[in-house]
């Protein structure tokens, strides 16, 4: 079987059919070591007395999400290109409030909120690739660098220079690290590269 088909309006589309046929095979599979998993983590919770709400709620938001992008590569082009903004915003909402649910950094919505338009530019390109239209991935990469510069300066101004949260000291941390790590990977290529 073909791992694309030809589209009408002149696009690529991944074979859905084939998508379907591993979804039959494994999705009970899946689905039962879900429900499996998930009767352990309440038994789990009843033993150890934590409330298991707390770490599950931004899951009633991240899986519509991900239901909204499937049936944007499921519609057509005219559909498909309105779905996947609401289904990348609301999969990106649902994964930042997961990340900060049991990171506990609600912080970090003093910089985050960036990530929101930029998953509309991730969206788009991961859209554009599937379907085969270039122009939507050029627009969506342009979102993607814009939103990506000022998540990066919201980050270093944020946590780097006004240290909102413990973040900040391991990112310096990591920086001085690497930074260090580099001076000597350098200064050792040099030397064998002077010995030879």
């Amino acid at each position: 079987m073909s791992a694309s088909s030809p589209h009408p309006d002149g696009g690529w589309r991944p074979d859905l059919h084939a998508l379907d046929a591993v979804i039959a095979r494994y999705g009970r599979l899946l689905v039962g070591l879900s429900f499996i998993a998930l009767g352990l983590a309440f038994f789990l919770a009843q033993i150890f007395h934590f409330s298991l709400m707390h770490y599950l709620w931004p899951f009633f938001i991240l899986v519509p999400g991900l239901v909204l992008f499937s049936a944007a590569l499921r519609a057509s082009h005219e559909v498909g290109q309105v779905l996947i903004v609401p289904g990348s915003i609301i999969t990106m909402l649902g994964a930042l409030l997961l990340y900060q649910s049991w990171c506990s950094h609600w912080q970090s919505w003093a910089y985050a909120w960036s990530l929101l338009p930029l998953s509309i530019g991730l969206g788009q390109m991961l859209y554009g690739s599937l379907r085969g239209y270039p122009g939507l991935v050029n627009t969506g990469r342009s979102l993607v660098q814009i939103f990506g510069i000022i998540f990066a300066a919201g980050f270093f101004f944020f946590e780097m220079i006004l240290n909102i949260s413990d973040l900040g000291l391991w990112a310096w941390s990591a920086l001085f690290i690497g930074a260090g790590s580099y001076l000597i990977w350098r200064g050792l290529r040099g030397k064998s590269t002077f010995g030879a």
